[in-house]
């Protein structure tokens, strides 16, 4: 780094953090206001936390208060030039000042670096604050309050393993659907600042071999699957199978027709294009810092700038560089090509580590933890895969172990202390340090897209080809131990290459068929009507249930040891009184929920043909009691 950055950056640590004194974070006399902040250590690791502060207050009172929420550390200094934040949960600024621990503040549509230090940053109650650990001319936070928890690349999460800081949806019941109309979508969805993000391959004539259609990029309310907007580029051949890449408010894409383009996330306008390549690009981008990395078709990997997409450098790859996105891990960037060679770079400069040969084809992107690497590979005699591989290096690329596990293109995910990966043959659990199968499942089918998830449970799309049902695909979610904890068929019926991008408990995916969906925990709404006529009560479920099917309607009625089932029932009273009516409803993914209501039962009419019970009692107990007076009578005078 030169001096005169150096002195930069140090200028603008200053400028940010400068104040007067430090805020006390004690209480005062006033209301309290509820403000988050975000923690961002810059490597796809973040916090939130909501914090209630005093009013007035600034933002290093905030600061200080929510780290003490989440059990985080902090270090700092003080100085005439105000709080200078040093460490948090022992990330810590270097001493070259190469990374620091930056202030943004939410202005309503995007984070903005702060002009003032925290000591000067007032807050109020909704407000938004964000400490980012990361060079100067970096993208600005990810997170924010639109997207808590963004899904921003192929393999968003942490080190590009899959990992979300999402919990999974406890059911997947259909938010919303929206067909672009405009051929398939093949790609993985970004989900950032309350969009979604996709592309479309367009309308392609293959007999003439011209576009009927352009495609086009397009970013979806992440709520309602409302279009918010589309760039419309031209294509190469008809498929776009690149996924798009969220960093700061920017979106990153790699189209067939060799470039690769910056779109501002907020209203698709074009910021820059570069073209890399002369064969074509079908790899999604990775973004790692101020960098965007692309694998191309003619055999390199390349590093553009995400300011302006200027080429830092580029290295050479042994062959193209197909579907699969580089992952990056402490400065080392990982890709494979489809040569079958999985190669190590600087990500400083593009300099070679290493290489290793695995053989196949290398169509997804590698996984690293800790000190070992994840990789697969599929061989393909023809067009058609017939074998394939999940294999395990050390950090020198070194092959350590494989397993044989049908054909893949999946790229593998982990979870716990188990290596997740699809295939042809279904999805395959292994453990970390060794070459062992823990658990398989093949209910529904082949996975070709990548599993996601978190430590304890993951989803996938799965894909099928029957007779009944012709091309159809499920997403699927499973336990930590390959457990079927629900599945929703997508309609129309049709193929997916799309993995599963989760961004605040809510799954998306996309579909050959052109749509796009966002499955989550829906909302359900129990209730019901009835009617009392001469003391039958007829029931009649009135329910909803957001994108999803009820499956049981369950009655329990007060005094009845018996439970009914069924959209609508009937039942006889003895007697009038007030009676408690519990209805319970249950959908297709288990999810229970009941209501209760006291049921007037007035009094009703006797007819010819209906005595109640109670009543047929107290005329036999009448009868019985005349009877026994008029024994008594007769025997006294016989007497």
């Amino acid at each position: 780094m030169s001096s005169l950055s150096r002195l930069a950056i140090i200028a603008i640590v200053v400028l940010l953090l400068s104040g007067a004194l430090p805020a006390s974070s004690s209480a005062e006399d006033g209301d309290e206001v509820t403000v988050a902040v975000l923690f961002d250590y810059g490597d796809g690791y973040w916090t939130w936390a909501d914090i209630p502060v005093p009013d007035p207050a600034n933002a290093w009172c905030a600061t200080v208060s929510a780290a003490d929420s989440i059990g985080t550390t902090l270090e700092y200094s003080f100085s005439q030039f105000g709080v200078f934040l040093e460490s948090v949960g022992g990330v810590d600024t270097p001493d070259d000042f190469s990374k620091y621990w930056g202030l943004w503040s939410w202005d309503g549509e995007g984070w903005e670096s702060s002009m003032v230090g925290a000591l000067d940053l007032a807050v109020e109650n909704g407000s938004a604050v964000a400490w980012k650990f990361g060079a100067f001319g970096d993208p600005s936070p990810s997170p924010n309050p639109n997207t808590r928890d963004p899904w921003t690349q192929f393999r968003g999460g942490h080190d590009y393993n899959g990992l979300t800081r999402s919990d999974l949806p406890a059911a997947g019941g259909l938010f919303w659907s929206m067909d672009m109309d405009n051929g398939p979508i093949d790609s993985t969805l970004a989900v950032a600042d309350g969009k979604v993000f996709g592309i479309t391959a367009g309308i392609f004539n293959w007999s003439a071999f011209e576009f009927l259609s352009l495609p086009y990029v397009f970013a979806l309310d992440a709520a309602t699957g409302d279009v918010v907007w589309k760039y419309e580029f031209q294509g190469q051949g008809g498929f776009e199978i690149g996924s798009p890449a969220y960093a700061g408010g920017v979106l990153y894409l790699t189209i067939s027709a060799r470039k690769v383009l910056a779109l501002d996330a907020l209203d698709g306008d074009l910021l820059w294009e570069t073209e890399v390549d002369d064969l074509g690009l079908s790899a999604s981008p990775t973004i790692a810092g101020n960098k965007v990395l692309v694998g191309t078709g003619s055999g390199k990997l390349m590093a553009l700038r995400t300011s302006d997409g200027g080429i830092e450098w580029t290295a050479n790859v042994s062959g193209w560089v197909y579907l699969a996105a580089p992952a990056v891990h402490d400065g080392i960037v990982y890709i494979g090509t489809d040569n079958g060679t999985l190669h190590a770079f600087h990500l400083g400069n593009g300099t070679e580590v290493w290489t290793a040969d695995l053989g196949g084809r290398l169509r997804g992107t590698p996984l690293v933890i800790s000190e070992r690497i994840y990789a697969i590979s599929a061989i393909y005699p023809g067009f058609v895969a017939t074998e394939g591989f999940l294999h395990s290096l050390d950090k020198d690329g070194n092959v350590l172990w494989n397993v044989s596990i049908g054909p893949t293109g999946s790229s593998p995910f982990l979870m716990g202390d188990w290596i997740v990966v699809g295939s042809k043959s279904g999805l395959w659990a292994v453990e970390y340090y060794a070459p062992t199968v823990v658990w398989r499942f093949q209910d529904f089918g082949q996975v070709s897209a990548s599993p996601v998830g978190s430590d304890f449970g993951l989803l996938f799309t799965s894909n099928e080809n029957d007779t009944e049902s012709g091309l159809h695909t499920s997403v699927i979610a499973l336990d930590h131990y390959g457990n079927l904890l629900w599945s929703k068929e997508l309609e129309p019926h049709n193929w997916a290459l799309s993995s599963v991008s989760l961004a605040d408990e809510v799954a998306y995916t996309a579909t050959d068929a052109g749509w796009v969906y966002a499955l989550g925990d829906t909302p359900i709404q129990p209730d019901f009507d009835y009617r009392v006529d001469n003391g039958d009560i007829t029931l009649s479920a009135n329910s909803t249930a957001v994108g999803a099917n009820i499956t049981r309607h369950l009655w329990s009625i007060e005094g009845l040891d018996e439970e009914l089932e069924g959209e609508t029932v009937t039942h006889k009273f003895s007697k009038p009184g007030l009676y408690n009516v519990t209805y319970t409803m249950v959908d297709e993914f288990g999810r229970e929920s009941s209501v209760s209501y006291l049921v007037d039962v007035e009094q009703w009419e006797l007819d010819e043909f209906y005595i109640p019970r109670d009543v047929s009692i107290a005329f036999f107990a009448i009868g019985i009691a005349i009877m026994a007076v008029a024994i008594y009578f007769n025997m006294k005078r016989r007497h």
